[in-house]
């Protein structure tokens, strides 16, 4: 650029001559130099820099190398057991480092909205609004820069456990020589971190269906004296629709296992009608069983076996709530087939029955966060003794052995398995 200068002053020079001097003369042509000079010193070498700058990084970019291709393994040599040595150690180090990275993103998020409601209290034309709109602004920038830290830890851990789940799902070489058992192929595009352990919870519909026999009547009582059972027929077999919402937490290890606990609470449509079973069949004498609300906490062991895919066993404690009436109101000879001035009665007893449940399932996942559920499970309950009515008219004892079978399709959300959503924006900030 100085040798620019240099020349557009010689053209100068030259132009001065051609016309004889002539507009060119005096204190202008001074001017003219001066300035000249001025720029060829200062701006020149100022250009030059910033261009040969610019060429550098063009010239950097294009000879920059590209990344290498991440390796494919076909079985587990020393270097994918040390990989997965790696991964292990960075997914334990990384879920330790994300606990007060949490931390700080709850503080943030409570110290945020404290401001923002500070901000909201105070009118528009108060003089510490905008101080106090500032301080809202400060805060919200802190909680952007927590929560991307979080996200940025939680990614790194997601992706360290797609790529554990990959090499650990090889075969040994060993195998691999002898052509012995080989693992399915499995698409690695597959979410293979989504069960990484958390907290989650979903709803579920099905079907709930009681087993026979579920109703022994063990004695009939009129007018104070004890009557003999008929046949011991049972009110049996009743199911109906359930719906049904749960809520756990889950803990992953070894890699492809997964514990945890989980809770529920449902509500089904079951309901069975019959004859009173061993007294009377007559119209108007009736047997009635309802199961309604229910629910239970469990335990939940899980495998993986795929990257998207577990199947799990549960057990622990199924509360079912029945309620069971008795109805006598015939009138031939007399109600429940009792012979004397006995009148028509209707009794009912509603327990919480406590027992104990089993069950299996299978999870896949949809996406990072969702994952659609089927379940079955036996539940067993402890036999219900009761009576019903007043011994001194007509009352009709019974035993009540329950048990069920529980069918459900469910669908899961799990609050761990992916980054954090981004805090809505506040408004822009209102420059004074």
């Amino acid at each position: 650029m100085r040798h620019v200068a240099v020349a557009w002053l010689g053209r100068f020079e030259q132009l001065r001559r051609t016309k004889g001097g002539s507009g060119f003369d005096g204190p202008h042509r001074g001017r003219c130099t001066a300035a000249l000079f001025v720029f060829a010193l200062i701006f020149a070498p100022v250009v030059s820099n910033v261009a040969a700058v610019i060429a550098f990084s063009n010239d950097a970019r294009a000879e920059e190398p590209a990344p290498p291709p991440k390796p494919k393994f076909t079985c587990r040599t020393p270097e994918v057991e040390l990989r997965i040595r790696d991964l292990q150690e960075l997914i334990k180090d990384d879920e330790q480092y994300l606990i007060p990275l949490q931390e700080d993103l709850a503080a943030a998020k409570e110290a945020w909205s404290s401001a923002e409601k500070q901000e909201r209290a105070l009118p528009l034309r108060d003089p510490q609004h905008y101080l106090a709109e500032v301080a809202a602004r400060n805060a919200y920038d802190k909680l952007a820069k927590a929560q991307q830290k979080v996200n940025k830890v939680k990614a790194e851990i997601e992706a360290a456990r797609k790529e554990l789940f990959e090499l650990e799902w090889l075969p040994s070489c060993k195998e691999k020589k002898t052509g012995t058992t080989a693992p399915t192929p499995r698409p690695t595009e597959q979410v293979a971190s989504t069960f990484g352990g958390g907290l989650y919870t979903g709803v579920g519909t099905g079907m709930l269906a009681s087993v026979c026999p579920n109703w022994t009547t063990t004695g009939v009582d009129s007018l104070h004296s004890n009557d003999k059972v008929g046949a011991d027929n049972s009110g049996c077999y009743s199911s109906g629709f359930l719906v049904s919402a749960y809520v756990g937490y889950e803990w992953t290890f070894a890699s492809r296992w997964l514990a945890g606990i989980e809770g529920d609470f449902g509500y089904a449509t079951n309901k069975a009608t019959t004859g009173v079973p061993g007294v009377s069949s007559a119209p108007g004498d009736s047997v009635s069983v309802k199961e309604d609300w229910n629910g239970g906490i469990r335990a939940r062991v899980g495998y993986a076996v795929a990257p998207n895919t577990i199947v799990y066993g549960t057990a622990g404690l199924a509360l079912q709530h029945i309620s069971a009436t008795v109805t006598c109101s015939s009138a031939a000879p007399f109600p429940c087939g009792r012979f004397g001035p006995v009148t028509a009665m209707t009794a009912t007893n509603a327990p919480v029955l406590a027992g104990g449940t089993v069950g299996v399932g299978v999870e896949y996942a949809i996406t990072g966060n969702l994952r659609l559920r089927g379940e079955y499970r036996f539940s067993d309950y402890p036999s219900f003794n009761a009576t019903y009515g007043n011994p001194a008219n007509v009352a009709v004892s019974s035993s009540i052995q329950l048990r069920t079978n529980t069918a459900l399709l469910g669908l899961t959300y799990e609050f761990g398995a992916s980054s954090l959503p981004a805090p809505l924006s506040p408004p822009p900030l209102i420059t004074k």
